[in-house]
């Protein structure tokens, strides 16, 4: 019978603690070869609690020589992994076990806890089980599909220099990113960007995926950076910037970086954010489009055109591209005030 009756991470994970209740015998026994320790290490199970101690999915508790051992599992399907909530949960358990759809899925992460579970693995343990295999397969992961196309592309591997730092994880929007920073330029700044999901949800449709890059300078919220532009006689830092990328757009015409787009760009939030485009149209003759981003202490800069995902590949490779011309100019001491 192939009907999912568990639809969601919650009923997941309270439906796999009551089987643990039931028989965790072989579970058991799977935790500690996983863990390396000998067969009989973690004693008797005592206690099975779900969303306990700093909200843990499943709170394994046992006992062996008079002494209490906690083995935490956080289970995962399409919500996103934070290195914050592993160390939070580390700290109220003697081991700590990420459950994933599959053992890439932790990506970064793996190193943050004591071991890697896939979910066939630990349901392998209980074949009895009420939980099945295509409850956990049919769980919606449209964000994890999205993440492993691009961890697929290997860009930290393939695309950067060793002392970039490029890593996939979700945006402020909760979308799946490959986020990516530069070394510090010579004035302390960064060159940061990403390639994202466009969107604040992601499509009913997978044809419907569309894809964009965002390459731009460290901007920091403040009145240096953002101050008003009626007030301000000379030009914030991050315009010289600015104008070093439109200059490398220009020198390029449009063959190397086709999918920059031209179009206007919007206002940031707030008073400091309202203070972007007035800033931009006093000292970059209200190219707009040279400050998209955000002016919440991340960048601005350019964004491509909305992509298709079965062009990722090249997405990344002109963003990159874009990314280190922009660096080298920068580098070698090109950003002077034009």
């Amino acid at each position: 019978m192939g009907t999912s009756i568990f639809t969601s991470e919650p009923m997941a994970t309270r439906a796999l603690a009551a089987e643990l209740r039931h028989n965790a015998e072989h579970a058991t026994a799977l935790l500690e070869e996983s863990l390396k320790l000998a067969t009989g290490e973690l004693g008797v199970l005592t206690d099975v609690r779900c969303e306990s101690k700093r909200r843990i999915d499943v709170l394994l508790v046992y006992a062996a020589d008079g002494k209490e051992r906690r083995v935490g599992l956080e289970a995962k399907f399409d919500h996103q992994i934070t290195a914050e909530q592993l160390e939070r949960e580390a700290e109220v358990v003697d081991h700590l076990v990420l459950l994933v759809l599959a053992a890439e899925d932790a990506g970064v992460h793996a190193d943050l806890v004591d071991c890697v579970i896939t979910w066939e693995q630990l349901l392998a343990t209980l074949p009895d089980s009420r939980l099945t295999l295509d409850d956990v397969r049919n769980m919606p992961s449209d964000k994890l599909t999205v993440e492993r196309m691009f961890r697929a592309q290997g860009v930290a591997e393939r695309l950067f220099p060793s002392d970039w730092f490029v890593e996939i994880r979700r945006n402020g929007a909760g979308m799946p990113s490959i986020i990516v920073q530069s070394p510090t330029l010579p004035d302390g700044r960064e060159l940061r960007g990403q390639v994202q999901v466009i969107g604040r949800a992601m499509p009913k449709e997978s044809e419907l995926l569309r894809l964009e890059y965002h390459v731009g300078v460290q901007v920091i919220a403040d009145d240096d950076d953002l101050p008003d532009a009626r007030e301000c006689e000379s030009a914030p830092a991050w315009i010289k910037h600015l104008r070093v990328l439109e200059q490398l757009v220009t020198d390029d015409a449009g063959e190397r970086f086709p999918r920059i787009a031209r179009t206007a760009a919007g206002n940031g939030r707030g008073a400091r954010g309202a203070n972007k485009i007035p800033l931009v149209n006093k000292f970059l003759d209200g190219q707009t489009w040279l400050a998209k981003g955000y002016t919440d202490g991340w960048a601005l800069g350019v964004k491509s055109t909305p992509t298709p995902a079965g062009e990722l590949g090249s997405l990344c490779d002109e963003a990159a591209a874009l990314f280190l011309a922009w660096f080298e100019r920068e580098a070698d001491g090109r950003a002077e005030d034009r």
